[in-house]
């Protein structure tokens, strides 16, 4: 059986148990689960080319920690879209993760943490949370906590 969603004149759902309007998600928890997996994929290479400033073809003769980076990224960013929810504070989620991820095996690796990536994952994640909450309709404090 499947659920059917009635709704209102103004073309969205009706709001949430939680009060928001549904119309404020970004889509179905599983589909963007399920999307982001090749796109953790992705942000895992990326994260680790600026992690070791290496050129993408100096990644492809020598792979190094790029393959952990990527597939452990791709495994968090549908788990953590699982464990958010659809708002859209969930990109400045997925954005610490895939900092978290590169700083932590950067970490195992050369036993340093790079500021190049500390410094500025930490103001974007933080624009992220706050355009996030705006858009959300919350209070912006609550991002943050």
């Amino acid at each position: 059986m499947s659920p059917i969603v009635e709704l209102k004149a103004s073309g969205f759902p009706d709001a949430g148990d939680d009060g928001r309007a549904a119309g404020k998600r970004i889509g179905s928890p599983s589909m963007v689960s399920l999307l982001l997996i090749p796109i953790g994929l992705i942000v895992g290479v990326l994260a680790e080319r600026v992690a070791t400033d290496r050129s993408f073809q100096a990644i492809v003769e020598r792979p190094g920690r790029t393959p952990y980076v990527a597939v452990v990224t791709a495994a968090l960013f549908p788990v953590t879209a699982l464990l958010i929810g659809t708002d859209w504070v969930l990109p400045a989620y997925l954005w610490f993760v895939a900092v978290t991820v590169t700083l932590t095996l950067t970490d195992f690796d050369t036993k340093l943490i790079p500021n190049r990536i500390l410094y500025p994952g930490t103001v974007v994640g933080a624009v992220l949370l706050s355009v996030g909450a705006l858009i959300d309709g919350g209070p912006i404090l609550r991002a943050f906590v």
